[in-house]
């Protein structure tokens, strides 16, 4: 199924750019929507959070979980 979709001109010659011979612009815009799908390795994060104060963080979890309120729903 196709679906009609507005670029602004800037877009449109950026994608345009991007295309190989023999490419759509919808194969363009997969192969952009795969690189983004990157797997990341656990390692990438390690130390990521070394100065964040972990004490700090419960308290604000905590806060938060108390503020929240489920709504009622009828059906």
């Amino acid at each position: 199924m196709v679906k009609p979709v507005s670029l602004s001109n800037e877009a449109y010659e950026v994608l345009s750019k991007m295309k190989s011979t023999g490419e759509s612009f919808s194969d363009v815009v997969l192969r952009l929507a795969e690189k983004d799908k990157k797997k990341f390795n656990i390692d990438d994060f390690a130390g990521k959070w070394a100065d964040i104060d972990v004490t700090k963080m419960k308290e604000n979890i905590a806060k938060d979980r108390k503020r929240f309120k489920l709504r009622t729903v009828k059906f």
